[in-house]
């Protein structure tokens, strides 16, 4: 017995609307990792690598390009480094007695280059959203 179900072409349902375009490659320039290097706030904790972010922002000029293949290349492999994948996870004290579990929350400390990736794909597909209106909020909706 199959826990699949065959699905009958004829019934079903498609949604129309507006046809947008698809959203362009990605092609993450040397001068899009420098402006993000630069704009590194050298107080923030390193991640799993131990790579400070004062380190990244000073030597920007010089880490852009190696970064940006790097970047290119887990775009194009769709592979992301595998240290990249790992946290660091340190208790942040809220309110209450020092003494007790629940008065701390947890904090994930990431790698900086990683969250650097994830912010130009973010901006790439937030600038295309934008772009194309395809994202439409109503004035009285609440966001959650």
């Amino acid at each position: 017995m199959s826990v699949f179900t065959v699905e009958d072409p004829s019934n079903t349902t498609y949604l129309y609307g507006p046809d947008y375009p698809d959203i362009e490659d990605l092609t993450i320039s040397r001068e899009a990792v420098e402006k993000c290097l630069s704009n590194l706030n050298i107080t923030k904790a390193a991640g799993p690598d131990s790579i400070p972010c004062r380190f990244l922002k000073e030597l920007s000029f010089e880490i852009a390009p190696i970064l940006s293949s790097i970047f290119q290349q887990s775009l194009k492999d769709d592979v992301v480094p595998s240290d990249w994948k790992n946290a660091d996870v340190a208790p942040a004290f809220k309110k209450g007695g020092r003494n007790l579990a629940e008065n701390y929350r947890p904090i994930s400390l990431t790698c900086v280059c990683c969250k650097m990736l994830e912010h130009i794909i973010s901006s790439h597909i937030r600038h295309h959203l934008d772009n194309y209106g395809t994202i439409l909020f109503h004035p009285y909706s609440t966001v959650l």
